[in-house]
């Protein structure tokens, strides 16, 4: 994680502090978010960001793809 002030602004936002996260710290901020909703994915994943501005863009949606061979659980339940 990169965690940086910008005293010039890059972005039509303006001055500010950035954090960049490489992919695997992306997945685990997923992996955290989904667990505090109850969501547990366990086994292998692909994690999709889909960009509105491209490649460095805003984040539009993100899209978890699970594996066959994991599994996703939720409050408890396994969700097939």
């Amino acid at each position: 994680m990169k965690i940086y002030r910008d005293l010039v602004p890059p972005t039509k936002y303006g001055k500010g502090t950035n954090i960049v996260l490489d992919g695997t710290e992306l997945a685990h901020a997923i992996d955290a978010y989904l667990y505090v909703l109850g969501i547990s994915v366990q086994g292998p994943r692909t994690i999709t960001i889909t960009t509105k501005d491209g490649e460095s863009g805003l984040c539009g949606a993100a899209r978890i793809y699970v594996d066959p061979s994991g599994r996703v659980v939720r409050n408890g339940d396994e969700v097939t």
